[in-house]
């Protein structure tokens, strides 16, 4: 799913403009990450001469703005298609290698310039807390920089719409609903 300018504005907005990793300041050319990747496993056709994927997961929230967040470039490169835990198991073997290999680290670390902390990877979004106003079955409204957000789901026809929207003035829940819905109708069916 290619994002557009819309999304990619609230994805920036998501942490505040920090990478959901890292908790770094993104840059002016940040990357969109899938948390869950779609296409995990993939072997190499000889016929062809390209990778192909074995096998695609079925769930259709993986291609939503939902499972995606905002990351620095060498966060994204790190992760790449890891899970979450991968990742973070990935961290502490990077740590393990540079502690055992990199002379640097042993003599910095001898002159007291570096210390370990024996601290637990944790990454910026399990500890940032995002303002939420209300809850709602179907509704969540939430603050960003001084903005209100209306996140909401609809089933349609059989399908599962997830809409954004800015609220302007008192969120009123029902209303939201309906006008989404609104929305949904005339702009996809």
């Amino acid at each position: 799913m290619k994002l557009t300018k819309v999304d990619r504005e609230i994805l920036f907005k998501k942490y505040d403009g920090h990478c959901a990793y890292c908790g770094c300041e993104l840059p002016e050319r940040w990357h969109a990450d899938l948390i869950i990747d779609p296409i995990r496993n993939s072997r190499w056709n000889f016929e062809l001469e390209k990778w192909e994927p074995l096998g695609i997961y079925k769930n259709n929230d993986l291609n939503s703005i939902d499972n995606r967040n905002p990351c620095c470039k060498g966060c994204d490169v790190h992760k790449g298609n890891k899970t979450l835990e991968e990742f973070r198991h990935s961290l502490y073997d990077l740590l393990r290698l540079v502690v055992e290999d990199y002379g640097y680290y042993k003599i910095l670390s001898r002159f007291g310039m570096l210390q370990e902390t024996g601290q637990k990877v944790r990454f910026f979004f399990e500890t940032y807390e995002r303002k939420e106003l209300t809850k709602h079955p179907k509704h969540s409204h939430y603050w960003v920089e001084n903005e209100m957000f209306c996140e909401s789901y609809h089933t349609i026809r059989g399908m599962r719409y997830n809409t954004i929207w800015h609220v302007q003035g008192i969120p009123d829940c029902e209303n939201c609903g309906e006008d989404m819905v609104k929305y949904i109708q005339q702009e996809f069916l």
